[in-house]
């Protein structure tokens, strides 16, 4: 199946099982038994719907660091940059953290305006948060927010502003997660990568009509 409009970004039904299946934990060996097929065909079906996800990212990165100069200027940071401050933060801290995962996806093929977009997005981010708050880039789209000394109002009032963003022709996906106590802050931005992740996918299909 494909969509006339937007053929990168716009996943096939079973591209869409097969990449929430993969997001879930399965392997390639569970997946082609459950759905009976080979695991040549269900490799082929995730790489395709990985590359509509990240085709964007992969043909518009502003520079190797993934930051443009005003992005810098604003002071987000590397991911290696953020690790290190996080980890000092979270000794401070204890347990009272929580990271907020912010994907911006355009609904069409990223055009000449890419950075001027991402940097709008960086901007708008920028003036939702703290100035005690970390934000980091992991790819061209993707913000990682690390909150410190966190109350549970303002986990819920953050990912509000954030998605008051109105940029024509992109969206915005915003997840919150906060900290269980015995992980990581890179486990946690995992984790609510994959699930921002799957949501999309499920968001993608459902502009199909399909439930």
């Amino acid at each position: 199946m494909k969509h006339a409009s937007n053929p990168l970004l716009r996943l096939t039904i079973k591209e869409r099982q097969l990449l929430t299946m993969a997001i879930q934990g399965m392997s390639v060996e569970q997946m082609s038994v459950r759905l009976d097929q080979s695991p040549k065909i269900v490799i082929r079906h995730i790489h395709r719907g990985i590359r509509k996800l990240e085709t964007w990212s992969l043909n518009a990165i502003p520079g190797q660091t993934h930051h443009t100069p005003l992005e810098q200027e604003l002071g987000i940071l590397n991911p290696w940059q953020a690790e290190r401050r996080i980890t000092r933060m979270i000794r401070d801290v204890g347990i009272m953290w929580a990271c907020i995962i912010v994907l911006a996806i355009p609904d069409q093929a990223p055009d000449s305006n890419f950075v001027t977009s991402i940097e709008a997005v960086s901007f708008h981010i920028h003036n939702c948060v703290r100035r005690t708050d970390t934000i980091t880039k992991w790819s061209a789209t993707e913000w990682i927010i690390f909150l410190p000394s966190i109350s549970s109002n303002h986990i819920d009032r953050v990912p509000q502003r954030l998605k008051k963003l109105h940029l024509p022709s992109w969206s915005l996906s915003v997840l919150a997660c906060t900290s269980t106590g015995d992980e990581s802050f890179n486990q946690v931005a995992v984790r609510g990568h994959n699930e921002l992740m799957q949501q999309y996918i499920n968001r993608d299909l459902g502009s199909w009509g399909i439930p």
